[in-house]
């Protein structure tokens, strides 16, 4: 008797199309959240989705997840290298669209933004903002003083 061989739908190659209808609202949000620029933001969506997409053509879709995908893009974008003047735009200039960032000041935002989505270090901060590395660790404390105070933590 012939059995039907069964075929699973995550074996096959996943088109690009299918990820990016489902993946691509979350990613674009994640990485606005992270450059505060929507033009830029768009961008580097497509860079991401098309170098992802490159290095992981023969993944079934098991295989490609929404954490996957995020630490791609994290690792992605903390290869991008920020001057002090980009940050200036990116952060300190940048009206916060998030109710955390806006509890903090220009200064705190820029250090917690860029430790917490660039993983930047804090010496390399200290280098760009030409602060103390005792006062960048300050700042990232009071920020996080501020966001865990505003959540009754």
């Amino acid at each position: 008797m012939l059995k039907a061989a069964k075929q699973s739908p995550y074996k096959t190659p996943v088109d690009i199309r299918w990820i990016y209808n489902k993946y691509s609202a979350m990613l674009l949000g994640y990485i606005q959240g992270t450059l505060k620029n929507q033009h830029h933001s768009e961008q580097q969506l497509v860079k991401i989705f098309s170098s992802y997409m490159k290095e992981h053509s023969n993944y079934g879709a098991e295989q490609l997840t929404w954490l996957h995908l995020r630490q791609y893009a994290q690792k992605h974008l903390s290869q991008l290298h920020l001057k002090a003047q980009d940050l200036e735009v990116s952060v300190v200039s940048a009206p916060p669209n998030n109710k955390i960032l806006a509890l903090l000041d220009a200064t705190e935002r820029t250090v917690f933004s860029e430790m917490y989505y660039h993983r930047k270090s804090i010496s390399y901060l200290s280098g760009i903002l030409n602060l103390p590395e005792n006062e960048v660790r300050g700042l990232l404390k009071s920020s996080l003083d501020k966001i865990r105070n505003a959540h009754g933590n």
